[in-house]
Formats: C-alpha cells, sequence, structure tokens
C-alpha cells in the first residue's frame, strides 16, 4: 500500500483530476495527471466493477499497482497528483508487464 502522503483520498480531488488533468493513455490504462505544486507525488487507483465482476481480481490488480507505484516514487519528482484507471484488458496481464506498461506511461507523461 502507499503512503498515506502518496495517496489521493478525497473525492474532490478524484473529480478534479478527471474534469481538469492532462490525458494520457494505453492499451491497458488511462492516466490523468496535473501539476499540484510542492507536495509529494500522490496517486489514484480506480478499477471498475466492469474490468471484473470478483473484486478479488480487482483488489489483486490494486495491490500490484500500489507496489509498482510504491517504487517507482523516489524517481519521481514532486508536485504531480495522477490518476491511473484500468481498462478491461489489465488483470490479464503479468506483474511485468504491468510494470512495464505503468513505467512507459510515466515516461510518456513526463512524471519519472
Amino acid at each position: 500500500m502507499l503512503p498515506r502522503p502518496n495517496r489521493l483520498v478525497k473525492d474532490a480531488d478524484f473529480k478534479r483530476l478527471a474534469k481538469t488533468g492532462r490525458s494520457f493513455s494505453s492499451s491497458n490504462f488511462f492516466l490523468k495527471t496535473v501539476f499540484g505544486g510542492k507536495n509529494p507525488p500522490c496517486f489514484g487507483i480506480v478499477i471498475s466493477a466492469k474490468v471484473s465482476k470478483k473484486a478479488v481480481t480487482r483488489n489483486l490488480l490494486k495491490r500490484r499497482l500500489s507496489e509498482i507505484i510504491f517504487t517507482l516514487l523516489p524517481k519521481m519528482g514532486a508536485g504531480r497528483q495522477v490518476l491511473l484507471v484500468a481498462k478491461l484488458t489489465a488483470p490479464k496481464l503479468t506483474f511485468v508487464e504491468l510494470k512495464e506498461e505503468i513505467e512507459q506511461l510515466l515516461a510518456n507523461a513526463r512524471i519519472i
């Protein structure tokens, strides 16, 4: 799990990111980002029930994504707020494939 300062928790933050964030996309994920000042980088992960009806599958994917982001935190600069949304095909990927795709997506967004 991500440390509390690196998590988006307020509904208002999620809505603001969804409305005003800059969009980036890959085949399995959709990313919205906005610059948020000098605060540490904050992430919100969204995996809807459309991705999988099983909570076990959604939770596994969320834990994997949190671990990948946690390992990449030292490479990130301060001030970014990121919303990561999983697409329908995301649960089929292995951990290594997930890591490669997230790294590529964050690099495209110039976060790492």
